[in-house]
Protein backbone atom coordinates (compact mmCIF):
# COMPACT_ATOMS: atom_id res chain seq x y z
CA UNK A 1 0.00 0.00 0.00
CA UNK A 2 1.39 3.38 -0.91
CA UNK A 3 1.36 6.51 1.17
CA UNK A 4 -2.17 7.85 1.41
CA UNK A 5 -1.21 11.42 2.32
CA UNK A 6 -1.81 12.92 -1.17
CA UNK A 7 -5.23 11.26 -1.14
CA UNK A 8 -5.95 12.56 2.36
CA UNK A 9 -4.99 16.04 1.26
CA UNK A 10 -7.57 15.86 -1.51
CA UNK A 11 -10.18 14.49 0.87
CA UNK A 12 -9.64 17.27 3.36
CA UNK A 13 -9.39 20.01 0.77
CA UNK A 14 -12.84 21.35 1.64
CA UNK A 15 -14.08 22.93 4.84
CA UNK A 16 -17.08 25.09 5.80
CA UNK A 17 -17.01 28.85 5.87
CA UNK A 18 -16.10 30.38 9.22
CA UNK A 19 -15.38 33.76 10.73
CA UNK A 20 -12.73 34.77 8.19
CA UNK A 21 -12.56 32.30 5.26
CA UNK A 22 -9.34 32.79 3.35
CA UNK A 23 -9.65 30.20 0.59
CA UNK A 24 -12.03 27.78 -1.08
CA UNK A 25 -10.45 25.03 0.98
CA UNK A 26 -11.92 26.53 4.14
CA UNK A 27 -15.26 27.42 2.59
CA UNK A 28 -16.51 24.01 1.35
CA UNK A 29 -18.80 21.59 3.17
CA UNK A 30 -17.16 19.28 5.74
CA UNK A 31 -19.79 16.63 4.94
CA UNK A 32 -17.75 15.78 1.85
CA UNK A 33 -14.82 14.94 4.11
CA UNK A 34 -16.80 12.47 6.18
CA UNK A 35 -18.48 10.94 3.11
CA UNK A 36 -15.10 10.31 1.51
CA UNK A 37 -13.74 8.83 4.73
CA UNK A 38 -16.70 6.47 5.04
CA UNK A 39 -16.10 5.14 1.52
CA UNK A 40 -12.42 4.54 2.30
CA UNK A 41 -13.35 2.91 5.59
CA UNK A 42 -15.77 0.50 3.89
CA UNK A 43 -13.04 -0.59 1.49
CA UNK A 44 -10.64 -1.17 4.39
CA UNK A 45 -13.26 -3.10 6.39
CA UNK A 46 -13.98 -5.35 3.43
CA UNK A 47 -10.39 -6.54 3.47
CA UNK A 48 -10.42 -6.85 7.26
CA UNK A 49 -13.49 -9.09 7.20
CA UNK A 50 -11.73 -11.44 4.81
CA UNK A 51 -9.23 -12.05 7.60
CA UNK A 52 -11.63 -12.28 10.54
CA UNK A 53 -13.07 -15.76 9.82
CA UNK A 54 -9.64 -17.42 9.59
CA UNK A 55 -8.47 -15.53 12.67
CA UNK A 56 -11.41 -16.81 14.74
CA UNK A 57 -10.78 -20.37 13.61
CA UNK A 58 -7.11 -20.02 14.51
CA UNK A 59 -8.04 -18.71 17.96
CA UNK A 60 -10.40 -21.63 18.56
CA UNK A 61 -7.75 -24.14 17.52
CA UNK A 62 -4.25 -22.99 18.59
CA UNK A 63 -2.61 -25.80 16.59
CA UNK A 64 -4.15 -24.51 13.41
CA UNK A 65 -1.75 -22.30 11.52
CA UNK A 66 -2.98 -19.00 10.15
CA UNK A 67 -2.87 -19.14 6.34
CA UNK A 68 0.07 -17.33 4.80
CA UNK A 69 -2.26 -15.05 2.89
CA UNK A 70 -3.83 -13.83 6.15
CA UNK A 71 -0.94 -12.62 8.36
CA UNK A 72 -1.71 -11.05 11.74
CA UNK A 73 0.29 -7.99 10.77
CA UNK A 74 -2.06 -7.14 7.91
CA UNK A 75 -5.11 -7.55 10.13
CA UNK A 76 -3.89 -5.03 12.70
CA UNK A 77 -2.68 -2.62 10.05
CA UNK A 78 -6.02 -2.69 8.29
CA UNK A 79 -7.78 -1.53 11.44
CA UNK A 80 -5.97 1.81 11.22
CA UNK A 81 -6.43 2.35 7.49
CA UNK A 82 -6.89 4.60 5.60
CA UNK A 83 -5.92 7.35 8.03
CA UNK A 84 -2.50 5.84 8.83
CA UNK A 85 -0.59 4.73 5.75
CA UNK A 86 1.64 1.65 5.43
CA UNK A 87 4.90 1.34 3.49
CA UNK A 88 4.71 4.91 2.27
CA UNK A 89 7.52 7.18 1.16
CA UNK A 90 8.14 8.27 4.76
CA UNK A 91 8.35 6.31 8.01
CA UNK A 92 9.84 6.50 11.50
CA UNK A 93 13.23 5.53 10.00
CA UNK A 94 13.49 8.98 8.41
CA UNK A 95 13.69 10.71 11.81
CA UNK A 96 16.15 10.88 14.68
CA UNK A 97 14.63 11.05 18.16
CA UNK A 98 16.03 13.85 20.34
CA UNK A 99 13.85 13.97 23.45
CA UNK A 100 10.41 13.38 24.97
CA UNK A 101 8.44 16.63 25.10
CA UNK A 102 5.06 15.38 26.35
CA UNK A 103 3.26 12.24 27.50
CA UNK A 104 -0.17 11.11 26.36
CA UNK A 105 -2.71 8.40 27.12
CA UNK A 106 -1.34 5.95 24.54
CA UNK A 107 2.28 7.04 24.23
CA UNK A 108 4.68 9.96 24.09
CA UNK A 109 5.22 13.03 21.96
CA UNK A 110 8.82 13.26 20.79
CA UNK A 111 10.98 15.96 19.33
CA UNK A 112 12.58 14.47 16.22
CA UNK A 113 14.90 15.67 13.47
CA UNK A 114 14.43 14.70 9.83
CA UNK A 115 17.57 12.92 8.63
CA UNK A 116 18.09 14.75 5.34
CA UNK A 117 17.90 18.35 6.61
CA UNK A 118 17.78 18.23 10.47
CA UNK A 119 14.44 20.05 10.44
CA UNK A 120 12.66 19.58 13.80
CA UNK A 121 9.20 18.02 14.04
CA UNK A 122 6.94 16.80 16.84
CA UNK A 123 6.10 13.10 16.54
CA UNK A 124 3.19 11.61 18.47
CA UNK A 125 3.69 7.86 18.95
CA UNK A 126 0.78 5.67 20.07
CA UNK A 127 1.06 2.01 21.04
CA UNK A 128 -1.29 -0.18 19.03
CA UNK A 129 -1.75 -2.81 21.71
CA UNK A 130 -2.83 -0.15 24.20
CA UNK A 131 -5.20 1.44 21.70
CA UNK A 132 -6.75 -1.98 21.01
CA UNK A 133 -7.03 -2.84 24.72
CA UNK A 134 -8.87 0.42 25.39
CA UNK A 135 -11.14 -0.06 22.36
CA UNK A 136 -9.97 3.31 21.05
CA UNK A 137 -9.30 2.51 17.39
CA UNK A 138 -12.09 4.82 16.19
CA UNK A 139 -10.87 7.54 18.53
CA UNK A 140 -7.35 7.17 17.16
CA UNK A 141 -8.59 7.30 13.55
CA UNK A 142 -10.83 10.29 14.26
CA UNK A 143 -7.86 12.15 15.71
CA UNK A 144 -5.97 11.77 12.44
CA UNK A 145 -8.88 12.59 10.14
CA UNK A 146 -9.98 15.62 12.18
CA UNK A 147 -6.49 17.04 12.57
CA UNK A 148 -5.83 16.68 8.84
CA UNK A 149 -9.18 18.28 8.02
CA UNK A 150 -8.64 21.44 10.08
CA UNK A 151 -4.90 21.94 9.61
CA UNK A 152 -5.33 25.05 7.44
CA UNK A 153 -6.41 27.19 10.40
CA UNK A 154 -3.62 29.55 11.56
CA UNK A 155 -4.15 28.72 15.24
CA UNK A 156 -4.11 24.91 14.90
CA UNK A 157 -0.90 22.86 14.74
CA UNK A 158 -0.32 21.57 11.23
CA UNK A 159 0.16 17.79 10.79
CA UNK A 160 2.47 16.57 8.03
CA UNK A 161 2.30 12.76 7.94
CA UNK A 162 0.25 9.90 9.39
CA UNK A 163 1.70 6.39 9.18
CA UNK A 164 2.03 3.13 11.07
CA UNK A 165 4.23 0.08 11.55
CA UNK A 166 3.60 -3.24 13.26
CA UNK A 167 3.49 -1.86 16.81
CA UNK A 168 2.84 1.89 16.63
CA UNK A 169 0.91 4.61 14.85
CA UNK A 170 2.58 7.96 14.23
CA UNK A 171 1.47 11.55 13.73
CA UNK A 172 4.23 13.92 12.63
CA UNK A 173 3.42 17.60 13.20
CA UNK A 174 5.12 20.95 13.10
CA UNK A 175 7.35 21.59 16.08
CA UNK A 176 6.51 24.58 18.31
CA UNK A 177 9.61 25.31 20.42
CA UNK A 178 8.19 27.68 23.02
CA UNK A 179 6.06 25.01 24.66
CA UNK A 180 2.71 24.84 26.42
CA UNK A 181 0.58 27.73 27.63
CA UNK A 182 0.50 25.91 30.98
CA UNK A 183 4.26 26.37 31.48
CA UNK A 184 3.92 29.96 30.31
CA UNK A 185 1.16 30.55 32.87
CA UNK A 186 3.16 28.92 35.68
CA UNK A 187 6.05 31.22 34.86
CA UNK A 188 4.06 34.47 34.90
CA UNK A 189 1.23 33.44 37.26
CA UNK A 190 -1.19 36.20 36.19
CA UNK A 191 -1.92 37.45 32.68
CA UNK A 192 -3.03 40.97 31.88
CA UNK A 193 -6.55 41.57 30.57
CA UNK A 194 -5.14 42.77 27.25
CA UNK A 195 -3.21 39.55 26.68
CA UNK A 196 -6.12 37.36 27.82
CA UNK A 197 -8.41 39.27 25.45
CA UNK A 198 -6.16 38.36 22.48
CA UNK A 199 -5.86 34.69 23.44
CA UNK A 200 -9.61 34.47 24.12
CA UNK A 201 -10.32 35.85 20.65
CA UNK A 202 -7.90 33.40 19.00
CA UNK A 203 -9.32 30.41 20.89
CA UNK A 204 -12.86 31.57 20.13
CA UNK A 205 -12.05 31.57 16.41
CA UNK A 206 -10.63 28.04 16.72
CA UNK A 207 -13.73 26.73 18.50
CA UNK A 208 -16.04 28.45 16.02
CA UNK A 209 -14.08 26.94 13.12
CA UNK A 210 -14.24 23.44 14.60
CA UNK A 211 -17.96 23.68 15.36
CA UNK A 212 -18.77 24.98 11.89
CA UNK A 213 -16.77 22.03 10.53
CA UNK A 214 -18.96 19.59 12.50
CA UNK A 215 -16.38 18.87 15.22
CA UNK A 216 -16.58 19.05 19.02
CA UNK A 217 -13.17 19.44 20.70
CA UNK A 218 -13.90 18.42 24.34
CA UNK A 219 -10.39 18.93 25.74
CA UNK A 220 -9.64 22.65 25.76
CA UNK A 221 -7.03 23.29 28.45
CA UNK A 222 -3.68 25.04 28.83
CA UNK A 223 -1.73 21.82 28.28
CA UNK A 224 -3.26 21.52 24.80
CA UNK A 225 -2.32 25.05 23.74
CA UNK A 226 1.16 25.91 22.50
CA UNK A 227 2.78 29.34 22.23
CA UNK A 228 4.00 29.93 18.70
CA UNK A 229 7.37 31.67 18.21
CA UNK A 230 7.67 31.70 14.45
CA UNK A 231 8.90 34.94 12.92
CA UNK A 232 12.02 37.08 13.01
CA UNK A 233 13.96 37.71 16.18
CA UNK A 234 13.21 41.21 17.40
CA UNK A 235 16.17 41.65 19.72
CA UNK A 236 17.88 40.74 22.98
CA UNK A 237 17.16 42.58 26.20
CA UNK A 238 19.26 42.53 29.37
CA UNK A 239 18.29 43.59 32.87
CA UNK A 240 20.78 43.73 35.76
CA UNK A 241 19.56 43.87 39.31
CA UNK A 242 21.26 43.34 42.65
CA UNK A 243 19.53 40.00 43.18
CA UNK A 244 19.42 38.55 39.66
CA UNK A 245 20.49 38.96 36.04
CA UNK A 246 18.00 38.21 33.24
CA UNK A 247 18.82 37.75 29.59
CA UNK A 248 15.92 36.78 27.36
CA UNK A 249 15.28 36.61 23.63
CA UNK A 250 11.91 37.08 22.00
CA UNK A 251 10.66 35.97 18.67
CA UNK A 252 7.35 37.21 17.34
CA UNK A 253 4.58 36.69 16.92
CA UNK A 254 3.57 34.80 20.07
CA UNK A 255 0.16 33.44 19.02
CA UNK A 256 -1.48 30.26 20.27
CA UNK A 257 -1.59 26.88 18.52
CA UNK A 258 -4.13 24.22 19.52
CA UNK A 259 -2.91 20.61 19.60
CA UNK A 260 -4.12 17.11 20.59
CA UNK A 261 -7.40 16.11 18.98
CA UNK A 262 -7.52 12.78 20.81
CA UNK A 263 -10.93 13.52 22.37
CA UNK A 264 -12.34 15.44 19.40
CA UNK A 265 -15.32 13.94 17.61
CA UNK A 266 -17.27 14.48 14.40
CA UNK A 267 -20.53 16.04 15.62
CA UNK A 268 -22.96 18.21 13.68
CA UNK A 269 -24.30 21.34 15.33
CA UNK A 270 -27.74 19.81 15.75
CA UNK A 271 -26.39 16.59 17.29
CA UNK A 272 -25.46 15.70 20.85
CA UNK A 273 -23.21 13.13 22.45
CA UNK A 274 -23.04 11.68 25.97
CA UNK A 275 -19.49 10.40 26.58
CA UNK A 276 -17.96 11.71 29.81
CA UNK A 277 -14.45 12.85 28.93
CA UNK A 278 -12.07 15.75 29.39
CA UNK A 279 -10.10 17.28 32.26
CA UNK A 280 -12.19 17.66 35.43
CA UNK A 281 -11.38 21.33 36.07
CA UNK A 282 -12.61 22.23 32.57
CA UNK A 283 -15.62 19.90 32.14
CA UNK A 284 -18.98 21.62 31.66
CA UNK A 285 -21.86 21.01 34.13
CA UNK A 286 -24.05 19.33 31.48
CA UNK A 287 -21.35 16.66 30.93
CA UNK A 288 -20.97 16.01 34.66
CA UNK A 289 -24.75 15.77 35.02
CA UNK A 290 -24.76 12.82 32.56
CA UNK A 291 -26.97 14.73 30.12
CA UNK A 292 -26.46 14.70 26.35
CA UNK A 293 -24.37 17.71 25.36
CA UNK A 294 -23.20 19.51 22.25
CA UNK A 295 -20.73 22.16 21.17
CA UNK A 296 -21.73 24.48 24.03
CA UNK A 297 -19.50 22.52 26.42
CA UNK A 298 -16.37 23.79 24.64
CA UNK A 299 -17.30 27.40 25.44
CA UNK A 300 -17.54 26.56 29.14
CA UNK A 301 -13.95 25.28 28.95
CA UNK A 302 -12.92 28.57 27.34
CA UNK A 303 -14.48 30.45 30.25
CA UNK A 304 -12.56 28.31 32.77
CA UNK A 305 -9.33 28.95 30.89
CA UNK A 306 -9.87 32.74 30.81
CA UNK A 307 -10.69 32.77 34.54
CA UNK A 308 -7.53 30.79 35.36
CA UNK A 309 -5.23 33.01 33.28
CA UNK A 310 -6.61 36.13 34.96
CA UNK A 311 -6.77 34.94 38.57
CA UNK A 312 -3.82 32.54 38.76
CA UNK A 313 -5.74 29.47 39.89
CA UNK A 314 -8.72 27.36 38.83
CA UNK A 315 -12.14 28.49 40.04
CA UNK A 316 -12.73 24.98 41.43
CA UNK A 317 -9.92 22.56 42.19
CA UNK A 318 -10.06 19.15 40.56
CA UNK A 319 -12.03 16.52 42.43
CA UNK A 320 -11.38 12.78 42.68
CA UNK A 321 -14.17 11.90 40.22
CA UNK A 322 -16.83 13.50 38.08
CA UNK A 323 -19.59 12.96 40.66
CA UNK A 324 -17.74 14.92 43.33
CA UNK A 325 -16.82 17.55 40.76
CA UNK A 326 -20.48 17.94 39.81
CA UNK A 327 -21.50 18.83 43.37
CA UNK A 328 -18.57 21.23 43.72
CA UNK A 329 -19.61 23.07 40.54
CA UNK A 330 -23.27 23.26 41.55
CA UNK A 331 -22.38 25.12 44.73
CA UNK A 332 -19.84 27.50 43.22
CA UNK A 333 -20.46 31.06 42.02
CA UNK A 334 -18.36 31.72 38.91
CA UNK A 335 -17.41 35.37 39.32
CA UNK A 336 -13.95 36.93 39.28
CA UNK A 337 -12.72 37.79 42.82
CA UNK A 338 -13.99 41.09 44.16
CA UNK A 339 -10.56 42.07 45.47
CA UNK A 340 -9.02 41.88 41.99
CA UNK A 341 -8.56 44.86 39.68
CA UNK A 342 -10.70 43.52 36.84
CA UNK A 343 -12.73 45.69 34.52
CA UNK A 344 -16.50 45.23 34.40
CA UNK A 345 -16.44 44.06 30.73
CA UNK A 346 -13.92 41.38 31.69
CA UNK A 347 -16.03 40.25 34.65
CA UNK A 348 -19.16 40.08 32.52
CA UNK A 349 -17.44 38.10 29.75
CA UNK A 350 -16.27 35.45 32.23
CA UNK A 351 -19.71 35.41 33.83
CA UNK A 352 -21.47 34.86 30.48
CA UNK A 353 -19.08 32.09 29.41
CA UNK A 354 -19.54 30.29 32.74
CA UNK A 355 -23.31 30.15 32.76
CA UNK A 356 -24.32 26.73 34.08
CA UNK A 357 -27.29 26.53 31.70
CA UNK A 358 -26.01 26.02 28.14
CA UNK A 359 -28.88 28.02 26.61
CA UNK A 360 -27.82 31.18 28.50
CA UNK A 361 -24.09 30.80 27.82
CA UNK A 362 -22.01 32.54 25.15
CA UNK A 363 -21.78 29.70 22.65
CA UNK A 364 -20.53 31.18 19.36
CA UNK A 365 -17.89 33.50 18.02
CA UNK A 366 -20.67 35.73 16.73
CA UNK A 367 -21.88 36.26 20.31
CA UNK A 368 -18.37 36.55 21.73
CA UNK A 369 -17.23 39.18 19.24
CA UNK A 370 -20.28 41.33 20.09
CA UNK A 371 -19.32 41.36 23.77
CA UNK A 372 -17.73 44.61 24.92
CA UNK A 373 -14.65 42.75 26.22
CA UNK A 374 -13.78 41.47 22.71
CA UNK A 375 -15.50 44.08 20.57
CA UNK A 376 -12.46 46.30 20.00
CA UNK A 377 -10.19 43.42 18.84
CA UNK A 378 -9.54 43.47 15.10
CA UNK A 379 -10.32 39.81 14.49
CA UNK A 380 -9.45 39.86 10.81
CA UNK A 381 -6.00 41.31 11.52
CA UNK A 382 -5.53 38.77 14.30
CA UNK A 383 -6.64 35.86 12.10
CA UNK A 384 -4.18 36.90 9.38
CA UNK A 385 -1.42 37.20 12.00
CA UNK A 386 -0.88 40.86 11.21
CA UNK A 387 -1.08 41.73 14.90
CA UNK A 388 1.38 40.26 17.38
CA UNK A 389 0.71 39.94 21.14
CA UNK A 390 4.47 39.88 21.65
CA UNK A 391 4.56 43.41 23.11
CA UNK A 392 1.94 42.41 25.66
CA UNK A 393 4.11 39.46 26.71
CA UNK A 394 7.15 41.72 27.08
CA UNK A 395 5.09 44.09 29.20
CA UNK A 396 3.86 41.16 31.30
CA UNK A 397 7.39 40.04 32.05
CA UNK A 398 8.56 43.58 32.78
CA UNK A 399 5.74 43.95 35.29
CA UNK A 400 6.63 40.63 36.92
CA UNK A 401 10.29 41.63 37.29
CA UNK A 402 9.33 44.96 38.82
CA UNK A 403 7.05 43.22 41.31
CA UNK A 404 9.76 40.72 42.20
CA UNK A 405 12.35 43.46 42.70
CA UNK A 406 9.94 45.55 44.78
CA UNK A 407 9.12 42.57 46.98
CA UNK A 408 12.82 41.77 47.44
CA UNK A 409 13.69 45.36 48.36
CA UNK A 410 10.80 45.67 50.81
CA UNK A 411 11.93 42.51 52.58
CA UNK A 412 15.59 43.56 52.73
CA UNK A 413 15.22 47.21 53.83
CA UNK A 414 14.00 46.75 57.38
CA UNK A 415 15.64 43.45 58.22
CA UNK A 416 17.96 42.76 61.10
CA UNK A 417 19.07 39.52 62.63
CA UNK A 418 15.53 38.72 63.81
CA UNK A 419 13.19 36.29 62.11
CA UNK A 420 10.68 37.35 59.48
CA UNK A 421 7.45 35.51 58.70
CA UNK A 422 6.40 35.55 55.04
CA UNK A 423 3.23 33.54 54.37
CA UNK A 424 3.76 30.02 55.69
CA UNK A 425 7.57 30.38 55.60
CA UNK A 426 10.02 31.79 58.15
CA UNK A 427 13.26 33.49 57.06
CA UNK A 428 16.35 34.98 58.71
CA UNK A 429 18.40 37.74 57.06
CA UNK A 430 21.94 36.57 56.26
CA UNK A 431 23.94 39.82 56.24
CA UNK A 432 27.16 38.19 55.02
CA UNK A 433 25.64 37.17 51.69
CA UNK A 434 22.73 39.64 51.68
CA UNK A 435 20.04 37.01 51.29
CA UNK A 436 17.11 35.43 53.06
CA UNK A 437 17.62 31.94 54.45
CA UNK A 438 14.70 29.66 55.30
CA UNK A 439 14.83 28.40 58.88
CA UNK A 440 12.91 25.90 61.00
CA UNK A 441 11.00 27.28 63.93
Amino acid sequence: MGNSQPKLEKKFASLPAQVFPTSEREAANSENVRRSLRRSLRRAKKKKHEFSYDMRRASANPKRKIPHKVPLLDTVETLFLPEYSVNGHISERHFEVKEVIAKGAFGNVLKVLRWNDNKPFAMKVMKKHQVLEEGAVKQCKDEASIQAAVSSHPFIVEPHWFFQNRDFVFIVMEYIPRGELFAFWKQYDLFSEDLVRIYAAELGMVLDYLHMSGIIYRDLKMENILIDTEGDKIGTRKSNYSFFVIVDKYQGPCHIKVIDFGLAKWLKKSQKTSTICGTLQYIAPEILSLRPYGHTSDWWSLGILIYTLLVGHYPVKGAENHIQMRYMIEGHLYDLPEDGYYSEPCRDCVRMLLQKLPQTRICSMKALRRHIFIRDVNLESLYNRQFSPNKLIIELERHQREMTLSRSNSLADGLDDSLIHYGDLTFAWNQSVASLDAVDV
